[in-house]
């Protein structure tokens, strides 16, 4: 910074504004170089934090649809249970079967 500022004096001290001009738009560049900088690294940082968000949403679907599967075949084999116990009651409608006991267990 002391060399910046000693530059900048030495030259509008001896007249020198084409000289000052220039340094003058270096410093201009640097800066919007430093900002340019610094807004990148921040689209980095809000990119990597959405990706983490996204990865964390999708891992929820996936663990949603796992616990849905599971519970989606529970059922399945209830129901093929109860169309099973069904079949077994209207086939001894059907065919005017007596009772039995163990028919009781079909009848929910």
């Amino acid at each position: 910074m002391r060399l910046f500022n000693r530059l900048r004096f030495s030259t509008l001290k001896n007249g020198n504004v084409k000289r000052y001009l220039v340094y003058a738009i270096g410093e201009i560049i640097l800066i919007v170089l430093g900002i340019l900088i610094a807004l990148n690294f921040d689209a980095k940082k809000e990119s990597d934090h959405k990706t983490l968000r996204e990865i964390k949403v999708l891992e929820g679907i996936r663990d949603d649809i796992l616990r849905d599967t599971v519970d989606i075949n529970l059922n399945i084999r209830g129901y093929e249970a109860v169309i099973k116990s069904d079949s077994l009651l209207l086939r001894a409608f059907a065919e005017r079967k007596p009772y039995e006991p163990g028919i009781s267990n079909h009848i929910v």
